[in-house]
């Protein structure tokens, strides 16, 4: 108990010499802190200086810093198991911002020469999409992300159109589809599953229709229908 009332003390005390204003802006439906912003007051104005997000088992789901309201500085954020998912140094030059991204197994998303670019952000700051491109490489391959910070899809494309594999998971983390593109339409094989891990539909595209026999089944992976377009 002693130890409890020390901690409280030494928060309040910490609150009170940075002059922070700290309030709970987002819950869950338990009523467990889901974001928590902290601000300071210049001129009677509340102004933001920094946010904290939590999982639901309140371990920090991210965190960082604001200026006149808007992101900067350092941003870290973790996948519930406490590593790190993503950082990154925000600046005024946009160019100049560089990014960490790493997979739950704390490996690199991307190779260390490339050049990256998170072109979409989701409302806390957290990648959504992510361009790379490798040196002397003419490709340029993405990741999509969802808000858990699980990965969702991931291609490349050349001159902005999707060629070759392209790979989408659902957010449970089984693969959803695989299939291939060329000059931006679907071209070859076309795979995907269930949620469950079933085989749904497996098939062939030219030059973005469906072409030759594809074959659907159902969510226990039995043969449901068979379908030659080629015939249609």
């Amino acid at each position: 108990m002693r130890r409890i009332i020390v901690l409280l003390m030494t928060i309040f005390t910490l609150s009170a010499c940075t002059g922070e204003i700290k309030e709970v802006t987002e819950k869950y439906p338990d009523g467990k802190p889901k974001v928590v912003t902290y601000f300071k007051k210049k001129e009677g104005i509340k102004i933001k200086v920094r946010e904290v997000g939590y999982y639901q088992s309140q371990k920090e789901m991210y965190k960082g810093l604001f200026e006149n309201g808007v992101r900067s500085g350092k941003w870290t954020y973790w996948y519930e198991a406490g590593n790190k998912f993503a950082e990154t140094e925000i600046t005024s030059n946009i160019a100049l911002q560089k990014w960490e991204i790493l997979k739950p197994d704390k490996k690199s998303y991307i190779e260390s020469s490339s050049n990256i670019s998170v072109t979409e952000i989701y409302p806390n700051g957290s990648p959504y999409h992510v361009i790379y491109t490798k040196l002397n490489e003419k490709m340029t391959s993405e990741l999509f992300f969802y808000p858990s910070y699980k990965i969702q899809m991931v291609g490349t494309s050349l001159k902005n159109q999707r060629e070759g594999k392209w790979s989408y998971w659902y957010e449970s983390g089984n693969l959803w589809s695989e299939g291939y593109y060329k000059n931006g339409v679907n071209d070859s094989i076309r795979n995907v599953w269930y949620e469950n891990g079933q085989k749904r539909y497996e098939g062939f595209y030219r030059n973005g229709k469906e072409a030759g026999k594809w074959k659907f089944f159902d969510e226990k992976g039995k043969a449901a229908q068979e379908v030659d377009y080629d015939k249609k």
